[in-house]
């Protein structure tokens, strides 16, 4: 009884430990094709994902600007992605222009709980997401290829 039972148990451990061993080895000899498999359906569910929402939300395509002209960000009607889905109706979108001769700048003031972190996020979101080549949340955006996106805050 218990002897024949203990004895099943254990070939039952030994053929499941061969069994996964064997798979193991049959799936190593693919790993690098299941790898690549992986990163291309990653990379269109992203470009799927990001055309649905722009469908869905109508984002625009951001026009880039030549490199002979000088730099400039110009953001008209800008949404905070997420901040937008959360509110709904009650966002309110935002202008940005940004050149280089012109107002290369901005220092955002304002009282606490204003919106000073949410504008300053949008503009970097809606730089990032051009930069990765999806549409984006305004009417209207034209910019440079960008380097980097820099804040200070605080």
């Amino acid at each position: 009884g218990l002897d024949e039972l203990a004895l099943a148990t254990e070939h039952l451990a030994i053929v499941n430990r061969a069994s996964w061993d064997s798979f193991l080895e049959s799936f190593s000899r693919y790993y690098t094709d299941f790898q690549a498999a992986v990163q291309a359906l990653a990379a269109l569910d992203c470009l799927h994902s990001l055309a649905t929402l722009s469908r869905n939300k109508k984002y625009v395509c951001p026009v880039f600007v030549d490199d002979c002209e000088p730099v400039e960000i110009n953001i008209q009607s800008g949404r905070h992605p997420v901040l937008e889905t959360l509110l709904q109706d009650n966002f309110v979108p935002n202008d940005t222009s940004l050149h280089a001769k012109g107002e290369y700048c901005q220092i955002i003031t304002g009282p606490n709980m204003g919106g000073k972190s949410c504008y300053i996020r949008q503009v970097a979101l809606i730089s990032i997401m051009a930069q990765v080549g999806s549409f984006v949340p305004a009417s209207s955006v034209k910019l440079h290829v960008l380097d980097g996106v820099f804040t200070r805050m605080g």
